[in-house]
């Protein structure tokens, strides 16, 4: 509550960062969902408490507990402790972009887990990564300047998860490598296929191919139908659907004139029609008698007596 304040107190942050500090390594369930939102409601209010020196002091060295989760069974758990991560991601005082990969990239190659533990944590790994990719914007090798690394990722901060991930057992670690695809993915969709060709460089055959596959996957042309040259670089991040325009819809309602005089011709066929003048009467066909053949024979030959005629009156 006094963190929340709108005057939160340094001593107030001072004190939540303590308790964080102890509480973010527990292994009870409630208490680690509380001990996040804590830091969330730290993080938001009571930074501007302190100096921009000594929260980002604190953020670093809570994240270190956050990190630790990432991977974990309990999916509640994994996303809380990315949520925390992407959180705290961000321009001073918050953690930089480029500080925090390489402390993603730090945390992978210190974990001490095998088998199949390891290929959880690194999936976790690789999924902040990800949610990083989403959130912040990309830029090309020598573009901006040097404080542009704390909210920008470029391609070459990217690649050593990528090719880590490639390179893993391809039975155990199949989830990763299509983690790693996806990051690939991201980038050539936000800075195009010249990004792209970076951060493949050197991956295996299979893990190249899993790439094109979920890049035609996302895009309906191929990458063979992909023009050469410097337009490659250049993407669209999006696409808005506007209301016609006045002028749009007075030229589709726009007519030739034509329109009345087709129906007055429907409407006069119509009415022959109805009233009679349309309608051909058959009439009616002569009927023939056509006499017994075997009858008359047979009174030409004396068989059958003569058919007997009523006088006429």
């Amino acid at each position: 509550r006094h963190l929340s304040q709108s005057r939160p107190c340094s001593k107030c942050f001072r004190a939540a960062c303590l308790i964080l500090n102890i509480a973010l390594r527990e292994k009870v369930l409630p208490v680690l969902f509380a001990a996040h939102e804590l830091y969330r409601i730290a993080l938001d209010h009571g930074q501007a408490a302190v100096s921009e020196e000594e929260a980002t002091f604190a953020i670093s060295t809570l994240l270190e507990h956050a990190v630790a989760k990432l991977g974990e069974m309990n999916i509640r758990l994994h996303e809380c402790a990315c949520s925390t991560f992407v959180l705290s991601t961000g321009r001073p005082p918050r953690l930089g972009l480029a500080a925090a990969l390489a402390m993603l990239m730090a945390h992978l190659e210190r974990s001490p887990t095998r088998g199949q533990q390891r290929m959880r944590v690194h999936v976790g790994v690789l999924d902040v990564v990800g949610q990083l990719l989403r959130r912040f914007p990309g830029r090309h090798m020598g573009e901006g300047d040097e404080s542009d690394s704390a909210a920008a990722w470029s391609p070459a901060e990217v690649q050593p998860f990528v090719a880590g991930g490639a390179h893993v057992d391809a039975v155990l670690g199949s989830r990763v490598q299509a983690a790693a695809a996806g990051l690939a993915v991201t980038v050539y969709t936000t800075l195009g296929k010249g990004s792209l060709d970076q951060v493949m460089a050197g991956l295996p055959v299979p893990v190249k191919e899993l790439i094109l596959e979920k890049i035609e996957e996302e895009e309906p042309v191929g990458m063979d139908d992909l023009p050469e040259g410097e337009g490659l670089d250049l993407c669209v991040t999006g696409v808005a659907l506007r209301p016609p325009t006045h002028a749009h819809r007075a030229k589709i309602s726009n007519t030739d004139g034509q329109e009345e005089s087709i129906m007055d011709e429907i409407l006069e066929d119509a009415g022959l029609v109805f009233q009679g003048g349309g309608l051909k009467v058959a009439q009616p066909k002569s009927t023939v008698v056509v006499g017994d053949g075997l009858d008359d024979d047979l009174r030409l030959l004396g068989l059958l007596e003569p058919e007997s005629r009523e006088p006429s009156r």
